[in-house]
């Protein structure tokens, strides 16, 4: 606690960020004036190593950085201990064998790659995602508006295919190309590029 205080945790802007970004991605929530953890958010809770989930070691960190900006400290001395550290928490989460096991399943699955699909919020309301970030299929949660909003793969085909460099090339052959290639990625799954 001490090196909280002599250290301080971030500036007020920072912190403020950082509570609206936990808000956004579903990990607390207001109630009236208070912030609560979501069951998403005690979950990291229970899976994040406890050197992690310490306001301590952020405090340590800050320190350390403020001792190399006042020519105290090494930056390649800090960089080393960040590694080490790094590596051991990997090698850490790597043997542990709980799993986070999201609590937004949803009961219908993705129609591109058969996994179930998570409810999630979104800029345009509730929707159903595809957790599988490869698949990228996103649909509205509710209503007949099935696949309206699609998946990352058409909008990669239409990155790929409005290059300028491909004007010169016939419409009608590009279009074949892509739907072949889409439904080679659909029907290939691994090692089918994307």
């Amino acid at each position: 606690r001490e090196s909280i205080k002599g250290s301080g945790l971030g500036t007020p802007a920072t912190r403020a960020e950082i509570i609206e970004k936990l808000i956004r991605t579903s990990y607390i929530e207001r109630q009236g004036k208070q912030l609560i953890p979501t069951s998403k958010g005690m979950q990291l809770l229970d899976l994040v190593p406890p050197a992690l989930r310490s306001p301590e070691l952020t405090a340590q960190w800050e320190q350390r950085l403020a001792d190399i900006a006042q020519g105290k400290a090494k930056k390649t001395d800090f960089m080393s201990d960040i590694r080490k550290d790094t590596s051991q928490l990997v090698q850490n989460i790597r043997i542990d064998s709980t799993a986070y096991k999201p609590d937004n399943v949803s009961k219908s699955k993705c129609p591109q790659c058969g996994r179930y699909m998570l409810i999630v919020s979104g800029k345009r309301g509730r929707m159903l995602a595809c957790p599988e970030r490869s698949c990228g299929y996103r649909q509205p949660e509710k209503g007949d508006d099935f696949g309206k909003m699609g998946s990352r793969a058409t909008q990669k085909m239409i990155d790929r295919y409005s290059d300028k460099e491909e004007l010169g090339t016939n419409l009608g052959d590009l279009l074949k190309e892509a739907l072949a290639q889409k439904d080679s990625n659909l029907k290939g799954g691994k090692g089918a590029k994307h």
